[in-house]
């Protein structure tokens, strides 16, 4: 993300609640919420400066119907989503955000909760395994788990990610990794097949 404007640098506080106040009007009369890409509601310079990027970004989407090549000439290259990630996903994300879609998606919401695993076969588990992958790799999302992890133990990890986890909207060609490493060998739920976490163990009874 990169600011559009700077109008806001030599404004006092009282100035600046009036612009803020003022922008959120104009982008509630829009149906927009900046809080959804990032923004952080306060009067603080890095927060104005964001909001007032947020509107310039607006106004201009709206005298270029969202042409991004129009405005990409015009100096809007790089949309203000924060976190910024590439150039590619904010736009998707900055597109979804005018059209009003949402830009998160859950498991969960769109094809309910996961049955615990002790409810379930082995044949089951392999089988619903299956279905959940390909369903998440629709999503652009894919795991990155130990070789020879076991099914129901990886089933059993992948259950409680998505019961809370929350997914941006890819853009095309964009993959977020879902990785079963959490950085601690000792408490890794991997640690009985993970190469690295034997490495170390061995090197540490070397």
């Amino acid at each position: 993300m990169r600011m559009q404007t700077l109008q806001v640098m030599h404004m006092d506080v009282p100035a600046m609640v009036t612009r803020r106040d003022t922008y959120l009007r104009e982008l509630r009369g829009l149906g927009l919420n900046p809080v959804e890409i990032g923004w952080r509601d306060g009067v603080g310079r890095e927060a104005m400066q964001h909001l007032e990027s947020i509107i310039a970004w607006v106004r201009r989407w709206q005298a270029t119907d969202g042409d991004r090549d129009r405005m990409v000439r015009q100096g809007f290259a790089f949309p203000p989503v924060v976190p910024d990630g590439s150039p590619e996903q904010d736009w998707h994300c900055f597109t979804r955000w005018m059209h009003h879609l949402p830009l998160h998606w859950s498991y969960e919401r769109e094809h309910g909760p996961l049955p615990a695993d002790t409810e379930l076969t082995d044949e089951q588990i392999e089988a619903l395994l299956d279905v959940v992958v390909e369903r998440l790799k629709n999503h652009g999302v894919v795991l990155a788990l130990a070789d020879g992890l076991p099914d129901r133990v990886c089933y059993r990890w992948l259950r409680e990610e998505l019961r809370t986890q929350a997914f941006e909207y890819l853009s095309a060609n964009t993959e977020l990794t879902l990785d079963g490493c959490s950085g601690d060998c000792e408490t890794c739920f991997q640690n009985a097949w993970c190469p690295l976490a034997t490495a170390l163990d061995t090197s540490a009874v070397g």
